[in-house]
């Protein structure tokens, strides 16, 4: 169920901790240090390193498993996912997590008056590290948990909620296409009359997929589970209880039938198999048939095209696609023959029965494929909206969401500033982009930098090999998952605007075909950032910025979270209550409720 790293509550971690003191281990070199003996499967290099960040450097236990312990999980998978690591280094390396995850969960025995919370990974989730992490700190929040662990059949855990009994149910699920599985575990758990709640990379950064998937509810992290779970002690939630939840649960009847599912989408595969052999002859040569894990990637656009339609989430779709060009480029595959593929399999998709609702996610206007010229007049569109809109705020969080949205490949997107001779981040998808300008600020070096003093585009394929800018690229990737960056320059004829920043975690991110789209992207980005900024200085922006700022540090000390999940808390709180980020963080800033 962990989303994403989390900080303990001040009152766990000890004043000295971090960044105060300059001895004491910051949480990136606490990671590296972890990353490092777990890449060599040292158990015992892990074990000691844990030791020393509780005993010695007084981190709470909160802090090591929700923050290091989660950095280095998701970093081993960064590393497998991208090629640097094989899946067998990948496997030795989460074996020591889960080795310190089994030392550090040594709570003392629940009261009897302790309510009962059963914790399970979605039906086809393998990945039991994050569930476990969980389930850890789910006894820390004084909660008896009995952890069910990896993909259980729904037969097997209805006889198993039948004899635990638990109040509650807590799915855990990390890879996207598991959350049909989810959604059959939920579906369980719905029969014997107990609330779920999901978590996990999967679910997204909403309650809009768990949601959809018929969960009773949705956090961020282990923390506000907890209190969420807490409310339902005193008052269940309204299970099923509207129209809406109901129809929404309706149309998870297909995800009942799994395998016939399959079959359908394989038969589709089948289909297509002649026109993909045709159109795409280096990616799919005509001389042999398609290997298993080919069919099967083709296979799981089509369930990921499911579940986007499901879910009503378009970002679903999108993210898969990304994520399998990246894991076909570390496999020495071509990544640009994902999309064609999808265009492919749409016009076959009808021949074997799929609804139209399983084939609207891979229309060109929903999976985002390879017409420039669509996509030219959808960001004139955009840019058009944009100067309507009059708001720097709006205008600038716009230009990056749509950035990370649009452009394949592209994991974080920030829009960068020099202001007084330093570099200022008014809007970021996330807080990655702005670290990376602090690293380049503090270097005086890297590739925004260049964007903005030389006019240009600059790329990397590999910071790890990065030449030109030693000390930044250096840092960035000691401190960072990112390895491509393509920064460019936005400017309205001599009027330099900043820097639209791209970055990826997997080397090489960035083809042609990205480039092409960025560029497009970015001179309408321009063009409505300069329209916008003739009548609202853009030190308005950057007032906003540090009222978000200081409401992020009020929301991680109150919360116990890390700036990222204040951030999406933040924005979380923000669209739900239909109020302006810049004034609901000015509100938690004055301490209004």
């Amino acid at each position: 169920m962990l989303a994403t790293p989390r900080r303990g509550r001040e009152s766990d971690v000890k004043p000295e901790q971090g960044i105060s003191d300059p001895g004491a281990p910051t949480l990136d070199g606490a990671v590296r240090t972890l990353t490092k003996h777990a890449g060599r499967g040292d158990e015992p290099g892990v074990q000691a390193a844990v030791d020393r960040l509780l005993v010695d450097d007084g981190w709470s236990l909160d802090s090591v498993v929700s923050e290091v312990l989660a950095g280095v999980q998701r970093g081993v998978g960064v590393r497998w996912q991208t090629g640097e690591w094989t899946i067998a280094r990948e496997h030795a390396a989460t074996a020591t997590i889960d080795a310190a995850l089994t030392r550090l969960d040594g709570t003392p025995p629940a009261s009897d008056e302790t309510t009962t919370l059963a914790l399970v990974c979605a039906e086809g989730e393998w990945h039991t590290t994050p569930a476990y992490m969980a389930a850890t700190l789910f006894r820390r929040h004084g909660w008896r948990v009995v952890f069910l662990g990896a993909s259980v059949p729904p037969g097997d855990l209805k006889r198993e909620l039948r004899t635990v009994r638990p109040a509650f149910v807590a799915i855990s699920c990390t890879y996207p296409l598991a959350l049909s599985g989810a959604a059959r575990t939920a579906a369980v758990a719905r029969q014997l009359d107990i609330p779920t709640i999901g978590g996990g990379h999967a679910f997204g950064t909403n309650a809009g997929r768990a949601h959809h998937l018929g969960l009773d509810g949705w956090a961020p992290s282990v923390a506000e589970a907890s209190r969420t779970l807490a409310r339902w002690v005193v008052e269940s939630p309204a299970s099923g209880g509207d129209s809406a939840r109901r129809a929404d649960i309706e149309s998870l009847r297909p995800l009942e039938d799994l395998e016939s599912l399959e079959e359908r989408w394989a038969a589709t595969v089948e289909d297509a198999l002649p026109d993909l052999t045709a159109t795409l002859p280096s990616s799919f040569p005509a001389d042999r048939r398609l290997d298993r894990q080919t069919r099967q990637d083709l296979v799981d656009l089509l369930h990921a095209a499911q579940l986007t339609g499901i879910c009503e989430d378009p970002t679903l779709f999108a993210e898969h696609a990304r994520w399998l060009r990246t894991l076909s480029a570390a496999a020495g595959l071509r990544p640009d023959a994902v999309y064609p593929s999808i265009d492919i399999l749409r016009d076959h998709a009808g021949r074997t029965g799929l609804a139209d609702r399983d084939v609207e996610p891979l229309r060109p206007e929903a999976s985002a494929t390879t017409n420039e010229e669509g996509l030219a007049e959808d960001l004139a569109a955009v840019a058009r909206e944009l100067v309507a809109a009059g708001d720097v705020e709006t205008t600038l969080q716009r230009i990056v969401d749509l950035a990370v949205a649009t452009i394949d490949g592209c994991d974080h997107a920030g829009l960068s500033l020099v202001v007084q001779g330093h570099l200022e981040t008014p809007a970021q998808s996330d807080p990655v982009p702005e670290a990376l300008d602090r690293l380049q600020d503090r270097t005086r070096q890297g590739p925004c930098l260049d964007a903005i003093r030389d006019e240009e585009v600059y790329e990397t394929g590999d910071l790890a090999s990065e030449r030109r800018w030693p000390s930044f690229a250096t840092q960035a990737v000691e401190e960072t998952a990112v390895r491509s960056v393509l920064a460019i320059r936005l400017f309205v004829e001599d009027d330099t605007l900043g820097a639209l920043n791209l970055y990826a975690a997997s080397r090489d991110a960035f083809d042609d075909h990205d480039r092409t789209i960025a560029s497009i992207f970015a001179a309408h980005a321009s063009v409505a950032l300069h329209a916008v900024s003739r009548e609202h200085h853009l030190a308005e922006a950057l007032d906003t910025r540090d009222v978000i700022g200081q409401a992020k540090g009020i929301i991680m000390a109150r919360e116990g979270v890390d700036e990222q999940a204040a951030f999406q808390l933040l924005r979380v709180a923000s669209s739900r209550t239909h109020t302006k980020l810049r004034e609901l963080a000015a509100r938690i800033a004055r301490g209004e409720p």
